[in-house]
């Protein structure tokens, strides 16, 4: 057995098993204790910055709920909302409105009239029944005028037919339009009597 350590080849021997339980010490404890250390110190600082983002957040809290409050208060901005001191003159203007929004196309109203008012928690809605004839397009670009119209308006009780052309040629072309376009108005103010 001396022999064996003394040779050369023994010693060389030695080195490789030496090298051998290194590797597999340094690949089987080693590596995984760092690969478990790097993974560990990489989920704490992503929670960390989760946290960071949380206290920013938290101490962004009350300047976010005063916004939402001023947001809040907005939604009912005068610029939203119909005008007028009664019921009576606030459909007098949405009439108006929808007037100028059908004649700019080159129809008219056949007719307009103003429907009861109904209460919705903090405004009241007005509306109007309006009717008027023309080609599919008017209807179109009557409802993008309402849609971009202030104050905000909605429409409701759509009813389309088709109509005779007043000049005895039936194209299919003319429509017969009667819509419910409605308003808010501040509850707090008058009442039409």
């Amino acid at each position: 057995m001396n022999s064996l350590r003394d040779s050369t080849s023994g010693k060389a021997l030695a080195l490789t098993i030496g090298a051998l339980v290194l590797g597999a010490t340094h690949f089987g404890v080693i590596a995984p204790l760092l690969s478990h250390y790097e993974s560990t110190a990489q989920g704490l600082l992503e929670r960390q910055e989760l946290v960071r983002r949380y206290q920013n957040s938290a101490r962004d809290l009350p300047r976010l709920r005063q916004a939402v409050a001023q947001r809040h208060d907005q939604s009912f901005d005068r610029d939203l909302l119909l005008t007028g001191s009664t019921d009576a003159v606030a459909a007098a203007t949405l009439q108006s409105v929808l007037k100028v929004l059908v004649e700019l196309e080159g129809a008219r109203l056949t007719s307009a009239e103003m429907l009861t008012e109904e209460t919705k928690g903090d405004a009241r809605r007005v509306g109007v029944r309006i009717a008027f004839s023309g080609p599919l397009k008017l209807l179109a670009t009557v409802i993008e005028g309402i849609e971009m119209t202030r104050p905000v308006l909605f429409v409701g009780n759509l009813d389309i037919h088709t109509a005779p052309d007043p000049n005895g040629e039936d194209e299919g072309g003319t429509l017969a339009i009667v819509m419910d376009v409605y308003g808010l108005l501040a509850a707090g103010g008058a009442r039409t009597p």
